[in-house]
């Protein structure tokens, strides 16, 4: 019983001591985790948005259908928009890009904020080999689908599922800024 007790102490104490430690680790690590994502964001924009004069504007929109709130970057009254879009469908779970758009209607370019695909297989979607291909692409005339399904996007070989799925992020853009089309003379936006 002693014994059983003793084991019990011990047990109990290094959970509390590894509890405390992981604790402690989270709240070091949390404002410098949240700093590099900040300056992940900036550097993304920076790639995806035409040159502007002043830094982007941001307005936060509710989306029309579904009341979900969207962000958009501005520059230049509408020269370039840009926008973060999430699909759940990649092959080991969320990839979040930036997407950036000109004011005539091409997609600008793209950015992946994160993944988590198969590191040499499906997170290549994060290498620029793969991601010019979308610079300049109308957003009218492009069948936005990997050429495995008919579409106008080269899918990454081995990794159809990675590449459909930052299509379908890009399709998401693509469809938020048709549900905002006038997005510089919305009422509602607030900087």
């Amino acid at each position: 019983m002693k014994e059983t007790l003793r084991l019990i102490i011990v047990l109990t104490a290094i959970c509390l001591l590894s509890g405390l430690l992981l604790a402690t680790i989270s709240r070091i690590t949390a404002d410098p985790i949240r700093r590099a994502q900040e300056a992940k964001k900036q550097e993304a924009l920076a790639k995806v948005l035409p040159a502007a004069d002043a830094p982007p504007e941001v307005l936060a929109l509710k989306h029309p259908r579904t009341g979900d709130t969207n962000i958009f970057y501005i520059t230049d009254g509408g020269r370039g928009i840009a926008l973060e879009a999430v699909s759940p469908n990649g092959y080991g779970g969320d990839i979040k890009l930036m997407v950036g758009f000109t004011g005539d209607g091409k997609l600008n370019g793209i950015d992946v904020l994160s993944q988590k695909e198969t590191p040499g297989l499906g997170a290549k979607v994060d290498t620029e080999a793969f991601t010019r291909q979308f610079r300049g692409l109308s957003l009218a005339d492009t069948k936005w689908a990997v050429d495995k399904d008919g579409g106008d996007i080269d899918g990454i070989t081995a990794a159809t599922i990675s590449s459909r799925a930052v299509v379908d992020a890009i399709q998401k853009a693509i469809d938020l800024m048709g549900a905002h089309a006038t997005i510089t003379k919305l009422p509602e936006a607030q900087p």
